[in-house]
């Protein structure tokens, strides 16, 4: 009932006149202006009246008053509150002489409280505090007394039933600092001060001691309330129903309150206060330990530390309770100084009921909450726990949990609210410890992920999928390997592309005799499908597939999975390197130099992150044998090979003898006879040759070769036959002696016999350029420390009528004799046959400053040829000549000839050609190719034209 109050000179609970005040519609509904924020509670009505009963701290002795409210559907992360209060005072005199202008007002600290309800007595009670905020009000006076009233009341429209004492106004909080995250239901109550009471009474009498806080008896559009029940704390027994008999000066409920209802109040709501996650965890099999430790605690973990594991990761999720119960916990670090651990009532409502959620594709699991709580360190321990069904599971406090043990008048496996449950372990006192959170089931099911906190933890084991369609790779020809590398490669091992794929062949079984390729690839170990080799074999042993691994993701191979079906059928070794630790339920079936063997899947679980960084093939090391590999397979994409014969079909011819002296008597009988010149020179010292071969070429003279000793017969047969007026001999009596002078001199043509001699290589390399051309525009250097770069350029030099100078390709710089004889050369331009590996930087550079500077080179000898052929012949050529670029005394008598015909001369492989050189042959349109030299130096192969891979 209501009850009947002292009078007191300012306030009393009235009945209210009804009146629309249109400046307070839009106040009433006013709240703090946050994003989204939606009303989760509203008792307020959408149009205010004058005023409404109310209560008067000062004149009821009161310091707090307020309201347990249920709140509707929506978010739970409070954001804003309004309250209509009701203001008496008058800004000067009281009653018929009240007066205030329009507007006036005054300012005063008011409290509004949010508190948990403790609903485990007979009586509700105001359980934790859940936030709280004072702010400074404005509050308005109320009107002047009309006249029309008569009595000091007053009216806005001269309508005598309206007159009313006090002035309705709402006032609001922000809300969106305090962190409250609210259960269902809550306590809502408004404290301020007063002359004579409140929390710090203000000890003199102002405005403020007529301020009330509004109540009607109308039930709340949004929400529910009981409308008997208040919450009042007064020190005046005769403010309660009971007289004081339930205490004073306590906040607690007041039932009899019947057809008033509590505060006029909405609450606003979003869910900006509840963090979303941002961190996303893939969870593995290999994540999981197998049993609870000190120090496996914090980890994921199995709680039960069953004797076999009855979890396990797969594709689809956490298996737990396989065949008997199994609890997967993750568990923070709990102890008397893990403050990060220690959580208040409302932060942990806002972890469950405000984050947390779990995903369950089959089967019933439960959710599980283990906390410590109890003064001083965590005595008491329970694990609260709920029920989940397939699919997204969130949780909320109304929800029906158990608790795992007795504490606090439960007992064990008892059910109540999660409201109620953490209002009971919170009321135990002290700290409460979470311990963790995490799953559990007593029959098989399945959870795909769980939320907490900042993380969103989703379980999943990558397994090996399967290939629906293989789609084409790269095709690997030898015109274009297309990304396979084949360097590791040894020599007794080799690559040849053939139709329809590629020939691998082991020669022998020592540790050279290896033929390996390899592609570059990126993909997860997961995506590597069925991974396969269509091969067939010839004889002896046969290739392995092979899957270059970066087991821990961090960019770096750690080596090789590699498939031999003759150790493991089906299985894979590990290469040596990776084949010790971590390698979890892999059976050690030995083979290939391992003792860890393996299927794909189960090098995933001890390796989930697993990155193929390369595939490919190896035979050997120390194994002999002969395959031809048409595909390989991997990442569902299969890798072909195949040989691509070039349009151009030139003659080939070769030009040999039985040693290299015939040889080169070989070539010169491509002279005719009655010849200017010949240069001979030695055939056991290359550098001397390399210098005569522009020159021979300026001149059209043939070069041959002798025994360091003496003039061979066979030499001098030759040199009758050609009949030169004149005998260049090169080099000093420690490379050929002097007394093949007098034999040259005893020919029975009787030639002019000169020699050319200086103190080293250099010397007379300048010497042979100073004597065969009187100016050049051009010159050419190469090392005289090797034979292969010179070579090329022998025949590239006569296109440009340059000489070949041989330097000291160590050397930072050109020493003086050189740069003396470019000047009298009238020498401008420079073009260097070799890489910086063949002729240094540092003499590039001198040169530079005063010349124009080219240089060829490339990856070997062999591309540096080309680089040298591409520049001098640019046009269609009916012949070239190629020489082995291994050995030099084919070659050396050879390069004349390749200057008589005005012809490129290439270096190449014993075996093979390099497909550089093929390419440029092509591209210059050769007719017709002469081979330097017999089997022994160029293979059948090269005879063939055949493409080194």
């Amino acid at each position: 009932m209501l009850r009947t109050l002292p009078a007191r000179a300012s306030t009393s609970l009235v009945a209210a006149s009804s009146l629309l005040l249109a400046s307070l519609v839009a106040a009433g509904a006013a709240a703090p202006a946050v994003a989204a924020s939606s009303e989760v509670y509203d008792s307020i009505p959408s149009t205010l009246d004058a005023n409404y009963p109310s209560l008067g701290y000062q004149a009821t002795s009161t310091s707090e008053f307020g309201d347990i409210v249920d709140l509707g559907a929506g978010d739970r992360a409070l954001t804003g509150a309004t309250v209509v209060m009701s203001s008496w005072a008058c800004e000067t005199g009281g009653g018929l002489s009240c007066v205030t202008e329009p507007g006036a007002g005054f300012e005063h600290d008011i409290t509004l409280n949010i508190y948990a309800v403790d609903d485990s007595g007979a009586l509700p009670a105001v359980g934790a505090l859940l936030g709280s905020t004072t702010e400074t009000q404005t509050i308005p006076y109320r009107p002047s007394a009309s006249e029309e009233c008569g009595d000091g009341r007053w009216t806005p429209d001269a309508t005598l039933a309206s007159c009313v004492n006090g002035y309705a106004f709402p006032i609001s909080f922000d809300l969106t600092g305090l962190g409250i995250y609210a259960p269902d239901r809550i306590a809502v109550t408004v404290a301020y001060d007063t002359n004579t009471h409140g929390a710090d009474p203000i000890g003199a009498s102002g405005p403020y001691d007529s301020l009330n806080v509004a109540v009607i008896g109308t039930p709340p559009a949004i929400g529910a309330e009981e409308q008997d029940q208040v919450l009042l704390d007064s020190s005046w027994a005769g403010a309660y129903s009971d007289g004081g008999a339930g205490g004073t000066a306590s906040l607690r409920v007041d039932e009899d309150w019947s057809g008033y209802g509590g505060l006029l109040l909405t609450l606003t709501a979003d869910d900006s206060a509840v963090p979303t996650p941002t961190e996303h965890v893939t969870v593995r099999d290999i994540d999981v330990e197998t049993s609870e430790t000190a120090e496996t605690y914090q980890s994921w973990h199995e709680g039960r530390n069953n004797a076999t594991r009855q979890y396990r990761v797969g594709s689809d999720g956490l298996h737990l309770g396989i065949s008997s119960a199994s609890t997967i916990i993750k568990g923070t670090d709990v102890g008397t100084t893990a403050t990060a651990a220690k959580v208040t009532q409302n932060e942990l409502r806002e972890l469950i009921t405000g984050i947390a959620s779990v995903t369950v594709e089959s089967g019933n699991p439960t959710f599980q909450v283990p906390v410590h709580f109890g003064a001083g360190s965590p005595t008491g321990f329970t694990t609260l726990h709920v029920d989940l069904t397939p699919g997204v599971n969130t949780f909320a406090t109304s929800q029906t949990w158990r608790t795992s043990r007795a504490f606090g008048g439960y007992s064990a496996l008892q059910e109540d609210t999660l409201d109620a449950f953490l209002q009971a372990v919170f009321a135990q006192g002290g700290d409460v410890w979470l311990a963790g959170f995490g799953v559990q089931a007593n029959t098989e099911a399945v959870v795909s992920s769980l939320t907490w906190d900042d993380t969103v933890y989703t379980f999943e084991q990558p397994v090996v999928g399967t290939c629906s369609a293989v789609a084409s790779g790269p095709l690997a020809t030898d015109d274009d390997a297309n990304g396979w590398d084949f360097s590791e490669t040894r020599t007794a091992g080799s690559n040849t592309f053939v139709d329809g794929g590629i020939r691998v062949t082991t020669v022998g079984a020592t540790s050279q005799s290896k033929a390996a390729g390899y592609h570059a690839i990126d993909i997860a170990l997961s995506e590597v499908g069925a991974p396969a080799m269509d091969l067939t074999q010839h004889s002896g042993g046969a290739p392995s597939i092979q899957l270059g691994v970066d087991l821990e993701d961090d960019g770096v191979q750690d080596g090789y999975l590699v498939r031999e079906e003759v150790y493991a059928p089906g299985m894979w070794w590990a290469s040596n390197g990776i084949q010790t630790g971590g390698f979890a339920g892999l059976p050690g079936v030995g083979g290939g130099g391992s003792s860890v063997n393996g299927t794909l899947d189960q090098y995933l679980l001890a390796y989930p992150d697993a990155r193929v960084l390369s595939y490919g093939y190896s035979l050997g090391s120390g194994l002999e044998g002969d395959a031809t590999i048409h595909s390989i397979t991997v990442g569902c994409a299969a890798s072909t090979f195949d040989y691509t014969p070039y349009a151009f079909a030139p003659d080939v011819e070769r030009l040999m003898g039985p040693d290299r002296y015939t040889a080169a008597i070989a070539f010169s009988q491509k002279f005719d006879p009655g010849v200017d010149r010949v240069y001979l020179t030695s055939g056991e010292k290359f550098p001397d040759a390399l210098s005569a071969g522009p020159a021979a070429g300026i001149l059209d003279a043939p070069v041959l070769l002798t025994s360091s000793t003496a003039l061979l017969p066979a030499v001098a047969t030759e040199l009758s036959r050609l009949h030169p007026h004149q005998i260049v001999v090169l080099g000093g009596a420690a490379t050929l002696a002097l007394s093949i002078d007098d034999e040259l001199e005893a020919l029975p043509f009787s030639p002019e016999v000169t020699r050319i001699a200086g103190a080293d290589r250099f010397a007379v390399s300048r010497m042979i350029a100073s004597e065969a051309f009187d100016h050049a525009d051009t010159v050419y250097i190469a090392t005289g420390l090797n034979f292969p770069d010179a070579l090329a350029a022998g025949p590239a030099a006569v296109a440009n009528h340059a000489p070949v100078v041989l330097v000291d390709g160590f050397a930072s710089s050109l020493d003086a004799a050189t740069l003396q004889l470019f000047d009298d050369l009238g020498v401008t331009t420079v073009k260097i046959a070799g890489g910086p590996a063949s002729v240094s930087t540092g003499i590039e550079q001198q040169l530079a400053e005063d010349y124009t500077v080219q240089r060829f080179g490339g990856a070997d000898r062999f591309e540096a040829a080309v680089a040298i052929n591409d520049d001098a012949f640019s046009a269609v050529e009916e012949v070239a000549f190629i020489a082995t670029g291994l050995k030099f005394p084919d070659a050396l008598a050879g390069g004349a000839l390749a200057a008589k015909y005005g012809a490129p001369l290439y270096v190449t492989r014993d075996t093979c050609i390099p497909g550089s050189v093929l390419d440029s042959l092509a591209g210059l349109e050769i007719e017709k190719v002469y081979l330097l030299g017999g089997p022994a130096s160029l293979s059948t192969d090269v005879a063939d034209l055949e493409r080194c891979s």
